[in-house]
């Protein structure tokens, strides 16, 4: 399944909030690997019942990540500094017409980096409230093309990313959820080939 994840915020309001990302999100150091699980929820107008995925994420702040969906279907998206790609017998393969989808796994990676100004660009931010430390943020797409595409973020956590919600522009949506958050060493995190997809 492809989720959707470029985008520089000229001022960030200040809300009546009991916390903000830029004060609790963790940034993860260049030296380690953020791994997180996921679960995918998709929410279709033509489909009663919601469609559900899980799997791992695996983020390495200024290479790139690898979104692994094991269930229902395994699929593997890897996005680095070249595009996005959909690995296919052990290859990345480039996803054409993926410029929403590549701009969407930016922002997303470099928020879940705790580069947190860095993911907002291309978007509008309001801090939204939320209750004792937990933050909530909505983005607004500034860009045309993308808001074709989709209509806003919906972005919650603390130290880490905890909950997306993408709105698309034909009303589905997508709620995704991240547990088990863990910083780990390179050689832990990847295999050989893993870091040949990141062109490391």
């Amino acid at each position: 399944m492809k989720i959707v994840f470029v985008l520089i915020l000229s001022a960030f309001s200040v809300f009546s909030v009991k916390a903000s990302p830029q004060e609790t999100l963790k940034k993860v150091p260049e030296n380690k690997v953020l791994v997180t699980s996921f679960t995918q929820t998709r929410h279709l107008k033509s489909i009663p019942t919601p469609l559900i995925s899980t799997g791992t994420l695996k983020l390495r702040p200024q290479k790139g990540l690898i979104w692994a969906t094991a269930h229902p279907f395994p699929n593997t998206l890897l996005i680095s500094k070249t595009g996005l790609y959909q690995i296919e017998d052990e290859k990345p393969q480039a996803l054409e017409k993926a410029s929403q989808n590549n701009a969407i796994f930016k922002t997303l990676s470099a928020i879940l980096a705790g580069d947190f100004l860095k993911g907002l660009e291309g978007f509008d931010a309001t801090l939204l409230p939320e209750n004792n430390s937990r933050w909530h943020i909505k983005l607004t797409p500034q860009n045309l093309q993308l808001k074709s595409f989709i209509t806003a973020l919906s972005i919650q956590g603390h130290e880490q990313v905890q909950k997306v919600t993408i709105y698309r522009a034909n009303g589905d949506y997508d709620d995704i959820v991240f547990t088990n958050h863990k910083l780990v060493s390179l050689k832990r995190a990847f295999s050989t080939r893993e870091l040949g997809w990141l062109n490391d």
